[in-house]
């Protein structure tokens, strides 16, 4: 018998825990300073506007870290049971955009726009396919939305795994999750989130801090 667990909501608290590592880590990494309290403020303001957008959408399974590494090619089998799933154990109930944006905005492998927009474009065609077609409009912006929150988190865990625990290998993939995160700020979604990274972390601040070996 297949065993039944709860799924928490991936929720405003859960995802704040997330955002707060960038002031918490990635700021301090790359300005040497730690972020002022109204940049705190306003940076929790905008993403609460921003986050807004995805309330309304009906949660489904997320694994969180949807991505090559936990995806296992199983040829015996058929149809979607081909792909082996591991790490699962961090799964919530979220936006079915998360898993979507994890596969194509891999910190640890580069996914072209061009692979990225095949991807979104063919699981609308899937969805309308099964009968339960989404709003494409909507959907882009939740990608969108859903993945700069990602890549903010991730970015922040990378400096903290650097700065607490000496571990330089993750400097080595901030170029990427920074390329990913500046493609996604430019969605008309995020226009105020994008405002405050430009004034707040400069372009070249956005990577492994300089003179770091990696």
């Amino acid at each position: 018998m297949p065993l039944k667990k709860h799924l928490h909501a991936f929720d405003e608290t859960a995802q704040f825990a997330e955002i707060d590592l960038m002031t918490e880590w990635f700021i301090p990494l790359a300005l040497g300073r730690k972020a002022a309290e109204e940049e705190v403020e306003e940076h929790h303001h905008l993403w609460r506007q921003a986050l807004s957008q995805l309330r309304e959408a009906a949660p489904v399974f997320v694994h969180r870290d949807y991505h090559a590494q936990n995806l296992i090619w199983l040829p015996g089998r058929a149809g979607v049971q081909r792909v082996g799933l591991i790490d699962y154990q961090d799964a919530v109930a979220g936006s079915r955009a998360y898993d979507l944006i994890s596969l194509v905005e891999d910190a640890r492998r580069d996914a072209s726009t061009g692979v990225a927009e095949a991807t979104a474009s063919h699981y609308l065609a899937a969805m309308r396919a099964r009968g339960a077609p989404l709003d494409e409009f909507e959907f882009r912006a939740q990608m969108a939305v859903t993945a700069a929150q990602r890549n903010v988190k991730i970015a922040g865990i990378f400096a903290r795994l650097y700065m607490r625990d000496r571990k330089t290998r993750y400097l080595g993939y901030l170029p990427r999750v920074w390329g990913y995160l500046n493609r996604d700020l430019e969605h008309p979604a995020l226009a105020g989130l994008k405002a405050w990274y430009d004034r707040t972390i400069p372009p070249e601040k956005r990577g492994a801090p300089r003179g770091v070996a990696a």
